[in-house]
């Protein structure tokens, strides 16, 4: 299977192999091995410069475990990443810890809950400057400079430079970590659900801001989140996460318009419409999602799926190419005819 990107003829900034993450689980008196949890198990696709890729799915796929990866918070237990940076490719997966610190700068992330990934005991401008002092050998004025610069890119003012962050509102710490993972100027942008914990007027905001810095700043972003709804609205591309794996990868216009996978067409029509004559009906799906550490045989999605035949009991589907930069783990996507919402 060729892995491309939204383009075939933009430079890829990242690619990810056969990408595995298990945790090791132990128990017992002696803590002997018990067995594994498959966080993120064999995930294979690319990055093209200046895209805005979507990872969706339930709360437990593996979305935030990924992210977490890429920007090299963990370790991948299998499979290959490369970054490419200035046309060369870094293997992320085999960098020692000094090789990681230097590589960090390009790769930066702003995590979900904005209260907790801001050091309570710091003021912005400490938070804000920390990594420019850490990765840089900026005089102490040019360092304020930048920092000023940053903060008001990110709708914030000087005058906000000396307080805490609890003194802010949810929006503005937000705003705040995204002026932090900015302020080195990065190449790559990782998003782990930057807007749930925020108000739906203030998320819009925050939304419009990333699209709005994404220009100025030439960036790339990957941004994990559970809402169809946000995805839609920002992402070029969308991966569909299930228990580890990816079950369907395409275009976000062609993805709503036609889904492939029964598990992206309970998604898409698990959006809720307000007016009476654009109402759909929603498709509970039954059971649970699988044990991270005890998946079901075959396809992990056949215990609830309703399309699901004998051979998706035994065999995992490997990721095909129904149609131009579609691709889906279905043995039956082609011919089912589900109905996307557009």
């Amino acid at each position: 299977m060729k892995i491309t990107g939204l383009n075939a003829g933009c430079m890829k900034i990242l690619e990810v192999k056969n990408l595995k993450v298990y945790f090791p689980v132990y128990g017992g008196f002696l803590r002997r091995l018990k067995g594994y949890i498959r966080a993120v198990d064999n995930i294979s696709f690319s990055v093209d410069e200046g895209e805005v890729l979507g990872i969706v799915g339930e709360s437990g796929c593996g979305k935030s475990t990924l992210l977490k990866t890429l920007a090299l918070l963990l370790s991948p237990t299998e499979g290959e990443i490369f970054f490419y940076f200035e046309e060369n490719p870094i293997a992320l997966h085999s960098l020692d810890k000094s090789a990681r610190i230097s590589i960090r700068p390009q790769i930066q992330i702003v995590f979900q809950d904005p209260f907790s990934s801001l050091n309570p005991r710091m003021r912005v401008w400490n938070i804000i400057a920390e990594p420019l002092l850490l990765h840089s050998n900026l005089p102490k004025e040019k360092v304020k400079e930048k920092v000023v610069e940053i903060l008001e890119k990110v709708g914030l003012k000087e005058e906000h430079l000396y307080r805490y962050p609890h003194q802010f509102s949810g929006g503005q710490r937000q705003r705040i970590a995204i002026a932090r993972a900015l302020i080195l100027h990065p190449k790559l942008l990782l998003l782990d659900e930057p807007t749930s914990a925020l108000d739906v007027s203030v998320q819009a905001q925050i939304l419009n801001l990333l699209l709005e810095l994404k220009k100025s700043f030439h960036l790339t972003y990957i941004l994990v989140t559970h809402n169809m709804g946000v995805v839609r609205y920002m992402a070029e591309r969308i991966i569909i996460m299930y228990a580890g794996k990816c079950l369907e990868l395409g275009k976000t216009e062609d993805i709503f318009k036609k889904p492939f996978h029964p598990y992206t067409h309970a998604l898409l029509h698990s959006i809720p419409r307000l007016r009476k004559e654009n109402k759909r009906k929603v498709i509970l799906l039954p059971g649970e999602p699988p044990n991270p550490m005890n998946p079901p045989s075959g396809c992990p999605f056949h215990p609830r799926c309703p399309y699901k035949i004998e051979i998706c009991e035994k065999i995992s589907p490997d990721l095909q190419e129904i149609e131009k930069s579609s691709l889906v783990a279905c043995h039956r996507a082609e011919e089912l005819n589900l109905e996307g919402i557009f």
